[in-house]
């Protein structure tokens, strides 16, 4: 049986809309096979929330962090006390970790997991260039940096 109680960390996605996430459920799975006492909730955020809810969010001492989805990658960026690399150089973040003094650090996972995914599959993507399409974070960021070829990195 799985128990929610005043020692379970809470994790959240923040989207808008968010019917149509199924990170919860995927990841509360996940969490009661490893026996991590921990739950994540869906929060339905509009824009003009955004920075109250986050603010909020740092005083929850239960709060572990949550996943950002669209349409606030980007402005989550202003409200992060700290910044991973890959959220430096995407201007954007997708997942904020709490820290026990109340700070976040935020980090853009998306490109990490997919050169792990690859990698897992028997594709060394070291010394090869890629190429990406789609109008999303990455997309809007990137050709502005003037990275295309993008050469990716090993390791």
């Amino acid at each position: 049986m799985w128990e929610i109680t005043g020692h379970t960390r809470v994790l959240a996605i923040l989207a808008d809309p968010i019917h149509q996430v199924k990170t919860p459920q995927c990841i509360n799975e996940l969490l009661r096979a490893q026996g991590v006492d921990a739950a994540m909730v869906p929060l339905h955020v509009e824009a003009h929330d955004l920075a109250t809810v986050f603010s909020a969010l740092r005083r929850v001492r239960s709060f572990a962090g949550c996943i950002v989805t669209m349409p606030h990658k980007t402005a989550v960026v202003a409200l992060c006390d700290e910044l991973s690399v890959e959220a430096r150089q995407t201007d954007a973040v997708n997942a904020v970790r709490r820290l026990a003094d109340g700070r976040m650090r935020g980090s853009m996972l998306d490109g990490i997991g997919f050169i792990d995914g690859l990698r897992r599959h028997g594709i060394e993507p070291a010394g090869h260039c890629v190429y990406l399409a789609g109008a999303g974070g990455a997309a809007r960021r990137a050709p502005s940096r003037s990275l295309w070829p993008m050469p990716v990195r090993g390791g």
